[in-house]
């Protein structure tokens, strides 16, 4: 994750601390605990990064998928989202 938003010109710019982070400016952020937790379910050193990526493509991309989708039959747009970890497992919080 870099702290780095595009400026008019495309060339990234700087992130000012000041910023708040906002769907325009970072539409996808996590914390540290969504490391973690990943880290924590790759149990297998042979694996690499295969379990990373069947963490991601089974377990997180569906569950946005399925908002997505619905929003958009909904009509309702989808802003920002932020991933987290409550209880153990993978929270979302969707703008």
């Amino acid at each position: 994750m870099t702290d780095e938003t595009p400026n008019a010109e495309g060339e990234p710019s700087p992130a000012t601390p000041e910023e708040t982070p906002t769907a325009e400016t970072k539409p996808f952020t996590y914390d540290d605990a969504v490391v973690k937790l990943v880290v924590s379910r790759c149990t297998e050193v042979e694996s690499g990064g295969r379990m990373i990526d069947a963490i991601l493509t089974n377990t997180i991309l569906p569950r946005i998928s399925e908002e997505y989708l619905s929003r958009m039959v909904a009509g309702r747009p989808l802003g920002a989202i932020t991933l987290g970890v409550k209880n153990g497992d993978f929270s979302f919080d969707l703008a």
